[in-house]
């Protein structure tokens, strides 16, 4: 599947969808301003929620936030874990590195499955 198909689907949801994932979505990591929410799911393939307000930055860090979220989701097999993802971040959070956003997703995958 190229590239981009991943990508949208992975993460678009419908109103719906998003109420049913914060009604089942459980805290797994806080940490400097990002908060990490796993739900279980029964579709093929998992999907992550990237929440990130106007008052983190302006677009383009913003921007930079979502693109290495779901670059380590894709890269890194989460759509295969059974689990939705949500992530929060604040001020504080849009500027985490790539290499410690990628271990905070995979402390909350491990914490998922405790």
């Amino acid at each position: 599947m190229p590239k981009t198909q991943l990508t949208s689907k992975i993460s678009s949801f419908l109103q719906e969808e998003i109420d049913q994932l914060f009604k089942q979505a459980r805290l797994r990591i806080r940490y400097c301003g990002v908060r990490v929410l796993t739900a279980s799911t029964s579709a093929t393939c998992a999907r992550i929620l990237i929440v990130t307000p106007k008052a983190c930055g302006n677009a383009p860090e913003r921007n930079l936030f979502k693109r290495r979220i779901r670059s380590i989701f894709r890269e890194e097999g989460f759509t295969a874990s059974q689990k939705n993802f949500v992530v929060i971040t604040d001020k504080q959070g849009v500027k985490l590195s790539y290499s410690k956003l990628k271990q905070l997703l995979f402390s909350a995958l491990q914490n998922s499955n405790d």
